[in-house]
């Protein structure tokens, strides 16, 4: 619980980030943001039901 909490906390502080700045930023740095925030919530749910790299590469194929 402690480690998804932590997370959490990136996450939200993360989301404040590219909120903040995506007032100043183009269209296409803000693309490549909300892909880098969707990275990070896909990893860390995928660390939450403790799927092995192996299993993964397996889903991607």
């Amino acid at each position: 619980m402690k480690k998804y909490k932590k997370g959490l906390l990136t996450h939200i502080f993360f989301y404040s980030i590219v909120i903040i700045s995506s007032k100043t930023m183009t269209e296409k740095s803000k693309q490549k943001y909300a892909f880098r925030e969707w990275e990070l919530v896909r990893t860390h749910k995928l660390k939450l039901l403790k799927i092995t790299p192996e299993l993964q590469a397996e889903i991607y194929m």
